[in-house]
């Protein structure tokens, strides 16, 4: 690799940048700060960072969720997958007690069913108590 190829791009780079905050940030009323850059991987700048547009424009956003409502979408989220957790466990039970599933299988079907039914009792009572 040649020692002036880094040093091109470099300053490109940097002419680009110096450049894109000249015209760009003061239209938008952002300033011409470094905090208002999101930069990618190879170090150009990519889009002015999204917390800096929700401070400037506040009403095109979607509203943020409640924390009751995230817990009660979490409720019936995991109440579902411990209604299959539980139903599998009952399968392996049956399948148990006819000789067609090892007591192991049916140990770790048992252990998951608890673990389901714990999440679903703490998303529970975390429900209740944000009133």
């Amino acid at each position: 690799m040649q020692h002036g190829v880094g040093r091109v791009q470099e300053s490109r780079v940097g002419e680009r940048i110096a450049s894109v905050r000249k015209l760009i940030l003061p239209r938008l009323g952002l300033g011409t700060g470094r905090a208002a850059w999101c930069w990618d991987l190879q170090g150009k700048p990519e889009r002015i960072c999204s917390w800096r547009l929700a401070a400037r424009f506040p009403k095109i956003h979607t509203p943020t969720m409640s924390l009751k409502s995230a817990v009660l979408f979490a409720l019936v989220g995991t109440g579902l997958l411990t209604f299959v957790l539980v139903a599998g466990l009952i399968g392996n039970g049956l399948g148990l007690f006819n000789g067609v599933v090892p007591a192991v299988t049916f140990l770790a079907s048992l252990i998951h069913a608890l673990a389901g039914v714990s999440v679903v009792v703490f998303f529970y009572v975390f429900h209740k108590a944000q009133g």
